[in-house]
């Protein structure tokens, strides 16, 4: 193995023990202080070559055939990660190797403070260390990940922080122990584009700083491109494609890679959306304040309507309010302050959501992280099949069957292969896509989708929201769309609600704030959108 190369993977074959193969005859090779780009639609296998470079991957489920070479600057020879005893490879995680995985709320310990997991780190890297010297490396590293608030953060639970301030909390618990390589599993997904800009610029500082190698999986391709050196495609398990960034768009000699570049929205030319006509009032919410026991304002004094057909994208920082704004009107939290109400109707009083089970129905969200909003026990058929006879209870057995198989299908996904399968088998994008088909298949009067297209590659992100627009025009649902992607919510939401510290900083059409932003840091976001980089080849 040539000594530069710092990772070799070599006939890598992943297959269900019993099934199928999921990632077939994979060779790729990484450089030492080289990033690497590992791009595809969700499911193609991205995530299983890095569990298993890792040593994650479930043996019991999975049969791994092939090998995976791996030098570090110091050594001369290479070490197969395959032919290492468990405990030598227990040894080369967090030091050597380390990843950032796709969920941060289903990798973190839901009953540990984020201080003590992260305490746990130094504590294992550097044992000499004493308890002062922890907390100081411990601030210093959220700090490095824009995480400022460290005393609030390093005494909250998972839960009690926003997505992406627990994926910030994962990126500094992966850089704790200082590896040669670092393996990033759609480390961006839930962060707005300035904080996105920002951490990309701290990965590079970081390469150049530490001779870090980094393979960053993603499928936000201008996102990559600011930071990648070479790029590989995947699709269904096999390599298609691997070239350097700046021929990321030559259609001739990569035309894979290129019309997946094509699929994503464009910032600078998108097809607003015009309001309808026929539309009618459904929800208004007013004066909705959400105050945590400490004393902290989350969610203060906002105030909107919201009509049918219509689309309200919500954007904002990490941490704005936007999430805990949403289950005030999903009926999940207890607002300190205000109303909501549906058609008319009052959804909260006397301290308590006074809404029935139509209103619940009617109501239906889709959360940011779709494996702990699955049941972890339910096929799919199954999952469906149950929220749909409570929408539809005259329904038999083989009417809510075919209906789950039509919704499936509807968000691209193959019914005979995933209705028996339980969500542990799934890749996170697929995840999404089935959350997706249990809020819409209950046909709401109102769709909150938090991040809900987050980690979906630009093709199927594209379907999806084809999708949501034509069921949209159909069905004439009112929804909210809250993402930090503003190319998204520019090509599917009639108006923007720009967030920062739980306060509305403007709210008006689409067109008007993205072309005439009036507020500074509705510009500032403008701005950090990421637009494909192409440097010049050497």
């Amino acid at each position: 193995m040539n000594p530069s190369i710092a990772l070799e993977i070599r006939g890598l074959t992943i297959s269900l023990r019993g099934g199928s193969a999921l990632v077939r005859d994979l060779n790729l090779q990484i450089r030492q202080g080289e990033a690497l780009g590992l791009a595809g639609e969700s499911g193609s296998g991205k995530s299983l070559t890095a569990l298993a470079v890792m040593g994650l991957l479930d043996q019991d489920r999975f049969e791994v055939v092939g090998d995976m070479l791996w030098t570090n600057p110091p050594m001369t020879e290479a070490i197969s990660l395959r032919g290492v005893s468990p405990k030598m490879l227990r040894s080369l995680r967090g030091r050597e190797l380390a990843m950032i995985f796709q969920e941060p709320l289903s990798a973190l310990n839901p009953v540990m403070r984020c201080g003590d997991q992260l305490e746990e780190c130094f504590a294992l890297y550097y044992p000499v260390w004493s308890s002062d010297q922890r907390k100081k490396g411990m601030e210093k590293a959220l700090r490095e990940v824009h995480l400022e608030d460290t005393e609030r953060i390093l005494h909250a639970y998972p839960h009690e922080l926003s997505g992406g301030q627990r994926q910030r909390l994962m990126i500094a618990m992966a850089l704790s122990g200082n590896p040669f390589l670092l393996i990033a599993d759609e480390p961006t997904t839930a962060l707005d584009t300035e904080v996105q800009a920002s951490l990309m610029a701290l990965l590079g500082q970081l390469r150049r700083d530490r001779g870090l190698t980094l393979l960053f999986i993603s499928h936000d391709l201008p996102l990559m491109s600011t930071l990648v050196d070479r790029w590989a495609l995947m699709h269904k398990g096999d390599l298609l494609e691997t070239g350097p960034v700046h021929a990321l768009a030559n259609a001739k000699e990569y035309p894979r890679m290129a019309a997946l570049l094509a699929s994503r929205p464009n910032p600078d030319d998108l097809p607003f959306r015009s309001a309808t006509d026929d539309s009618h009032g459904l929800l208004k919410v007013r004066d909705l304040s959400w105050t945590l026991p400490n004393g902290r304002t989350v969610v203060q004094n906002i105030s909107f309507d919201l009509e049918s057909g219509d689309s309200l994208g919500i954007v904002g920082a990490s941490g704005s309010g936007k999430s805990s704004l949403a289950r005030m009107i999903a009926g999940l939290i207890l607002p300190s302050k205000g109303q909501v109400s549906l058609n008319g109707q009052p959804l909260w009083g006397q301290g308590r959501f006074i809404g029935g089970l139509e209103t619940r129905l009617a109501i239906q969200m889709v959360f940011q992280d779709p494996y702990s909003s699955l049941n972890p026990v339910h096929s799919v058929e199954q999952m469906l099949c149950l929220a749909l006879q409570r929408k539809f209870p005259l329904y038999s057995a083989k009417e809510s069957r075919g209906l789950a198989y039509e919704w499936i299908n509807k968000v691209g996904l193959d019914p005979t292969k995933v209705a028996h399968r339980r969500p542990a088998s799934f890749s996170g994008g697929q995840r999404q896509r089935l959350v997706l088909a249990r809020a819409l298949c209950l046909h709401p009067q109102v769709l909150l989708c938090d991040e809900s297209v987050a980690a979906l590659d630009g093709t199927v992100q594209a379907q999806i929201l084809e999708l949501l627009i034509q069921l949209q025009l159909d069905l004439q649902f009112g929804m909210i769309f809250i993402t930090h992607d503003l190319a998204v919510a520019g090509s599917l939401c009639h108006r923007l609600m720009v967030m920062s510290e739980g306060q509305t900083l403007e709210i008006a059409a689409t067109q008007e704030v993205l072309q005439r932003p009036q507020h500074a840091y509705t510009q500032r976001l403008i701005q950090s959108i990421p637009r494909v980089q192409i440097p010049q080849a050497s």
